[in-house]
């Protein structure tokens, strides 16, 4: 019956590692693979920038700037509503991100939400 047991702790551990591998929050990583997002974007490879933006935030969902570059990447082949939010979430994390802001007011243009582009453009 221990062996049982004790196998039975074995697998409980190892689901319970299983389940939180990849969510592990890695701010220093996500920092570098942000920067790695904005080359991409950079070079207007929006999907790739899209990519990396996504395992940034996963890494980190405190990275003003994976968010405000995946938005902006998003902005780009014109998923506008996904992109107002996720430059939201930019603009609550780093208020004072302008050039989040002015692309937000360009997918809120986009979207016909005109007072929502002229507050973020005022």
């Amino acid at each position: 019956m221990k062996l049982g047991v004790r196998v039975g702790a074995i697998f409980v551990t190892v689901l319970a590692l299983g389940a939180t591998r990849g969510t592990a929050e890695d701010p220093a990583r996500a920092a570098e693979i942000a920067e790695r997002a904005k080359e991409a974007h950079r070079r207007n490879d929006w999907k790739e920038a899209m990519r990396l933006a996504d395992e940034a935030v996963q890494l980190d969902p405190r990275n003003a700037l994976a968010y405000g570059i995946r938005g902006a990447a998003r902005f780009s082949p014109g998923e506008f509503v996904q992109a107002v939010e996720d430059l939201t979430r930019a603009l609550e994390l780093d208020p004072g991100a302008g050039s989040w802001r002015v692309i937000r007011a360009n997918a809120y243009l986009a979207l016909g939400r005109y007072r929502l582009a002229f507050d973020d453009a005022d």
